[in-house]
């Protein structure tokens, strides 16, 4: 399972981002993270340009679309996890999904339900 934010375990930075430009100003070895809201243009120059990209949705279709782009990692809340999980594992995709957390006993939980990866949510703050 993978975890980012926990303070034993090193994770590459998450650096978040609100568009093409802010790219620019990121750090080198660093996953970009952005909440996906409807733009693809950021989902489209990563791919165009193999960069790390962590993708946050709100919905099930928006994991749908963000999927298609070939993206590292996709964030899920608790209410999507397990279709998010699922929709992957079906399809033998590469992208990973991750569970936003609080707490070290949310890890546990997600590493039982065999979720790809945790992320802490001061990460995203």
């Amino acid at each position: 399972m993978l975890i980012f934010g926990h303070k034993l375990i090193e994770y590459n930075k998450f650096e978040q981002i609100t568009c093409i430009d802010d790219i620019k100003k990121t750090t080198s070895n660093s996953i970009l993270y952005f909440k996906y809201i409807g733009d693809i243009s950021i989902l489209s120059h990563a791919l165009n340009n193999t960069i790390p990209l962590a993708v946050e949705v709100g919905s099930f279709n928006d994991l749908i679309i963000v999927v298609s782009y070939r993206v590292d990692y996709v964030i899920v809340s608790n209410s999507l996890v397990f279709e998010a999980q699922n929709y992957v594992n079906n399809y033998l995709l590469d992208t990973k999904i991750l569970k936003i957390i609080d707490t070290e006993s949310d890890m546990e939980k997600a590493a039982k339900d065999e979720i790809d990866g945790v992320i802490f949510t001061k990460l995203l703050a």
